[in-house]
C-alpha cells in the first residue's frame, strides 16, 4: 500500500468515516504533528487528493470490493479479529443491490435471489454512500484507496478486542484515551465543533482510520483477508488495520 518513494514524516494521510451530515475527514501527518478534522459533502474530492498525490495514503470506513454471491473472506477475518465486537462488522452487500439504493424491498429481494441471504436495514442504509464511493473511485488502481474498519483499528490500538460499545459512555472514553495518546488534544478540540448529524463516534472512527492510514503509508498495516482478492470491478476485497 506504499508509494515507490518512502514518505517523509510531514507527509499527509487521511482517514474517512461516513455520517448523516457528510463524510468526516481526518488528515494528519505521519508524525501526527499536524491534524485537522473536517466534514465534507462528497467523497470524490478526497479521492482526487489521493490520486493527485496530495495524500500519500487514504483509508475509508466503507466497503469497496462488493461480492457477487459469496460472503467476503475479509469480513470473516475482521469479525475474528475483534471477537466480542464481531457484530460491528456488517455483512457486505452484493454488488447487484447498488441498482436499488432507494428501494429496500427490491434490494432485499435481489440479495435473497442472488446470494440466498437478505439485506439488513443497516446495510441498506449504507448503500447510497457505498454507491457514491464506487462512482468516485472510477477506474482507480486497486491500491489507491484502502478499506478500513474502525473497530479493528481500536482493537489493534488497545492490544485486544475487549472494549465497551462505542455508543456507550465507557466505550467513548476508552476510544478517546487511545486516540489522545496518538493525536493529543486535537480530537477533544474538534468533537465540540462538529456540525449536527456528526456523532462523537463518527469523529473517533475517522481518527482511528487515519491512524491506520499512517500504517498504510509506512508499510506496517496488516491485511484482514486476502490482499489480492478483487470483485468484478477489480475493487479490493480486503480490510486493513
Amino acid at each position: 500500500m506504499t508509494d515507490e518513494n518512502p514518505p517523509t514524516p510531514d507527509a499527509v494521510v487521511a482517514g474517512v468515516d461516513a455520517s448523516s451530515a457528510g463524510w468526516v475527514v481526518v488528515t494528519t501527518t505521519l508524525d501526527f504533528a499536524a491534524t485537522a478534522i473536517a466534514v465534507v459533502d462528497a467523497i470524490a474530492p478526497i479521492i482526487e487528493q489521493r490520486r493527485s498525490g496530495a495524500l500519500c495514503a487514504l483509508g475509508i470506513d466503507m466497503p469497496m470490493g462488493l461480492p457477487t454471491v459469496e460472503p467476503r473472506a475479509s469480513d470473516a477475518a475482521a469479525r475474528a479479529f475483534i471477537g466480542p465486537r464481531r457484530a460491528a462488522v456488517f455483512p457486505t452487500p452484493i454488488r447487484a443491490v447498488l441498482d436499488h439504493v432507494d428501494d429496500y424491498p427490491a434490494a432485499n429481494a435481489v440479495a435473497k435471489e442472488r446470494s440466498g441471504r437478505g439485506l439488513s436495514k443497516q446495510a441498506f442504509n449504507l448503500l447510497p454512500r457505498v454507491a457514491e464511493l464506487d462512482e468516485a473511485l472510477g477506474e482507480q488502481p486497486p491500491s489507491l484507496v484502502a478499506e478500513v474498519h474502525p473497530e479493528c483499528c481500536f482493537a489493534a490500538l488497545a492490544g485486544g478486542p475487549d472494549l465497551a460499545s462505542k455508543k456507550s459512555a465507557a466505550g467513548v472514553g476508552q476510544r478517546l484515551r487511545l486516540l489522545m495518546a496518538i493525536f493529543g488534544s486535537t480530537v477533544v478540540d474538534h468533537l465540540a465543533a462538529m456540525p449536527p448529524g456528526v456523532a462523537p463516534d463518527d469523529v473517533l472512527d475517522a481518527c482511528a482510520v487515519a491512524w491506520t492510514a499512517t500504517r498504510l503509508a509506512t508499510g506496517t498495516a496488516r491485511p484482514l483477508g486476502n490482499p489480492d482478492a478483487r470483485d468484478e470491478r477489480r475493487r479490493p476485497m480486503v480490510i486493513w488495520v
